[in-house]
């Protein structure tokens, strides 16, 4: 299981500051950072393209794009996408009129495409979407919008869901020689402390989204290397 930092917020400065805190740990790779417009939620982040005079230092991003038409925001991207060392773009099935050519678009970059799905949607309707292409699903643990907010268990039965469909997609695949839908991973994203890092580790879960554990640890009077150090158990 893989652990991604996820980042959210409006100011750059603290974004760095951010950043600086989790770049010097070899063992993580890749930082999440989300990207919200003020329209899918009540609430607005930098844009993408604020980011390009950051300091990433070795990390790749994965944009997780909480957005109206996160197809339009990768569109706009691809200008500067050489700017910044991006890996693979997510975006939220809720606002997405198109979600098949969002992920088209991304493939043809060479870059990884994910799609989202907030607490409440039903997993059910990721299934068209679930081919060759699609490299990740991310299911969030609270409502898609805001960090810091309490983790619903809801989300175990929707990787359960999740789980289920690809299960039956492989059956169907192995009859018909086609995808591999196991290449298709399932990540967390919201809420997310230890003890759910321990029932999400036992559901095979791919990768988890780790933001306030992390960068409020320090307002709580906690350490933060102490709370990387446990954090590395998890990832592999």
């Amino acid at each position: 299981m893989r652990i991604y930092p996820a980042i959210l917020s409006d100011n750059l400065e603290k974004i760095q500051l951010q950043l600086d805190l989790v770049k010097k740990y070899d063992w993580l790779d890749v930082v999440q950072i989300d990207i919200i417009d003020g329209l899918f939620a009540d609430n607005m982040t930098v844009a993408v393209e604020d980011l390009t005079g950051l300091d990433f230092g070795e990390l790749q991003i994965d944009l997780h794009l909480m957005v109206l038409e996160p197809l339009s925001v990768v569109n706009d991207f691809l200008s500067f996408k050489d700017e910044l060392p991006v890996r693979a773009v997510i975006g939220q099935l809720e606002r997405m009129s198109h979600p098949q050519e969002f992920i088209n678009e991304l493939k043809k970059e060479e870059l990884k495409a994910g799609l989202g799905l907030d607490l409440f949607t039903a997993v059910e309707e990721i299934q068209p979407y679930l081919n060759q292409d699609l490299d990740m699903v991310q299911l969030m643990g609270v409502e898609a919008g805001w960090q810091g907010r309490q983790f619903n268990k809801l989300l175990y039965k929707n990787v359960h869901q999740l789980q289920s469909l690809l299960e039956k997609l492989l059956e169907k695949a192995a009859a018909e020689k086609s995808f591999d839908p196991r290449d298709i991973d399932i990540l967390v994203d919201g809420g997310v402390k230890f003890p759910q890092l321990e029932e999400l580790q036992q559901l095979n879960v791919d990768g988890v989204g780790i933001g306030s554990l992390i960068f409020a640890a320090e307002e709580r009077g906690e350490k933060v290397e102490e709370i990387m150090s446990q954090l590395k158990k998890f990832s592999k």
